[in-house]
């Protein structure tokens, strides 16, 4: 059929030309949906196709939309490959984005899918779940793990030559890290061994062809970073600026990381002349700054902390003390925001007594935190996004529109007459029962749905690349569910009402919202516990969103 043959074209040009790879891909689609039922199945394989190239384009909100679809296509020709397929990509996709929980809950998804019977996975995308799994780890911190993982499966000696060389770059990275850390405790032979087994890795890794994105990307960073330990900078530098021009508007999470590594390598590089310091210090703010926006566009926040510190250090060595501050108190936020969060990052970061003993260093410290909480993403009750972190993404959802195939749909949901909750069963009931609402989005949203807090007792779910009888059923399931919330409280009923809408391309962020809250609004004066849909076409005033709706 067509459609397939377009779909092997695509696979062929990507890591040749991304614009030509996602034109084809684009013509696969549409000729799958014109073949009907006789191209599902291709349709499956185009979409899962279309998400891969829409990482690389630095497109993470088309990617979910695209393996959204491909998982439904696949669905519903039960070819549990794709299914498989998928959760595998939206693993590596939410990893990317530093989403720890949601890729795990991806990998044991695939894992789980691999299990079916009559499931038919091929030898080697297991062995390359594994290797995922690694790399999860390491970004984790946990080196460790990452070479036990390798190390169980026999993956560095896998006969498959993609297997084994991104296997033994994982190892070698995994060592790299090692090395660093012991270089931070004064573990001096440590560091020497780590380094040695890390450069040997390196040279032992077999070359896989240059479409391969990832894994070239990850040697460079190695090569560069080793060459560093060495003390040959300038080589180092060299070696991350040709890279990253070859690989620019190829493959952004691979940018974000070469700019994040010129960055620190300019600002290390030792310098006797006060003017080439200068220089190298202007080099590295712009490398900085541009990762930044790359995060911001991607989504990779993981990495923000590790640049905002960067950013902070420079100033303060420039004596642009106020800027400094800001940027600290940027990661404070992050930090704040970490800590808080059920999504993996919980553990690691725990102040220790002597850091927030009395003294003014520790009272500086305090004081940034105190700042920094109304900035940070997440919200602390409850561990899902508050109103800052939906804001954000939420202009990213919208620009995903522009492709026909692509829809977005909003619901506000309304804890009904929920002072009552808190007057007649306490405030400690009251935080219970947000925190449970919270724990069921999610759940029967799916893990890629955007869930948040948007008021007290008011939240928020976007739901990308579903179709409206899909919204309608996903709004009336959290209506139900939460009326079946078993609390062991006499007298206590917990209901919701939601208000949901479509959004269309000429939506802003205040529109849409604005359209949501006015269903939300008819929803509560026709008598609450159910679910209004207002139509794009339905024009309204805006309101606000945080106002009581009791």
């Amino acid at each position: 059929m067509r459609a397939d043959r377009l779909v092997a074209v695509g696979r062929w040009l990507c890591g040749r030309s991304m614009q030509q790879a996602y034109r084809c891909t684009r013509l696969a689609i549409e000729e799958a949906e014109r073949e009907g039922e006789a191209g599902r199945r291709a349709l499956a394989h185009a979409f899962n196709l279309m998400g891969n190239i829409e990482i690389d384009l630095g497109q993470p909100g088309a990617a979910r939309v695209s393996f959204r679809r491909a998982r439904e296509e696949a669905v519903r020709t039960g070819d549990t490959e794709v299914q498989f397929k998928v959760a595998n990509n939206m693993a590596l996709l939410h990893h990317t984005a530093g989403e720890w929980h949601s890729a795990t809950q991806q990998f044991l998804l695939a894992q789980e899918l691999s299990r079916q019977e009559g499931m038919q996975v091929p030898e080697v995308l297991l062995s390359m779940l594994q290797i995922n799994l690694a790399n999860l780890h390491l970004d984790w911190g946990d080196p460790e793990r990452t070479l036990h993982l390798i190390d169980a499966y026999h993956l560095q000696n896998h006969p498959e030559a993609q297997v084994r060389a991104q296997a033994q770059l994982a190892q070698g990275m995994a060592h790299l890290f090692l090395a660093e850390q012991s270089e931070r405790l004064g573990r001096s032979e440590e560091q020497a061994a780590h380094l040695q087994q890390a450069a040997q890795m390196l040279e032992q890794t077999y070359v896989l062809p240059p479409t391969e994105l990832f894994y070239h990307n990850t040697r460079c960073a190695l090569e560069a970073r080793l060459l560093a330990h060495q003390g040959k900078y300038d080589e180092a530098i060299s070696l991350l600026s040709q890279r990253l021009e070859h690989l620019t508007e190829q493959y952004m999470d691979g940018e974000i990381d070469l700019h994040l590594w010129l960055g620190k390598l300019l600002l290390k590089r030792p310098s006797d002349c006060a003017a080439q310091r200068r220089t190298a210090q202007l080099e590295a703010e712009e490398h900085i700054n541009t990762a930044l926006e790359l995060m911001d566009r991607w989504g990779k926040h993981h990495l923000r902390v590790e640049a905002l510190e960067l950013l902070a250090g420079l100033y303060e060595a420039q004596e642009r003390l106020a800027e400094a501050l800001n940027l600290m108190r940027q990661v404070a936020a992050e930090l704040r925001g970490q800590a808080v969060d059920p999504m993996g990052f919980t553990g690691l970061f725990h102040p220790t007594d002597d850091l927030l003993a009395e003294g003014s260093v520790q009272a500086e410290w305090k004081q940034r935190v105190q700042l920094a909480e109304g900035m940070a993403r997440r919200d602390a009750l409850t561990g899902i996004s508050n109103r800052r972190g939906a804001d954000e993404i939420l202009p990213g959802l919208l620009h995903q529109l522009r492709a026909p195939t692509q829809s977005l749909h909003l619901m506000l949901i309304d804890l009904d007459h929920f002072k009552q909750i808190n007057d007649n069963h306490s405030h400690v009931v009251g935080d219970r029962v947000l925190r449970c609402l919270a724990q069921l989005l999610p759940e029967v949203a799916g893990l890629d749905a955007l869930t948040a807090r948007y008021g007290g007792e008011e939240f928020l779910v976007a739901l990308s690349g579903v179709h409206n009888e899909e919204a309608r059923r996903v709004a009336e399931r959290i209506r139900l569910r939460t009326m079946q919330l078993n609390w062991d409280i006499p007298g206590l009923r917990i209901t919701v009402s939601v208000g949901l809408t479509r959004a269309v391309p000429h939506d802003t962020v205040s529109s849409l919202i604005a359209r949501a809250d006015e269903a939300l609004y008819r929803a509560k004066n026709s008598g609450r516990n159910r679910v209004v849909e207002l139509p794009p076409s339905v024009p309204v005033a805006a309101r606000s969103v945080a106002a009581e709706h009791a």
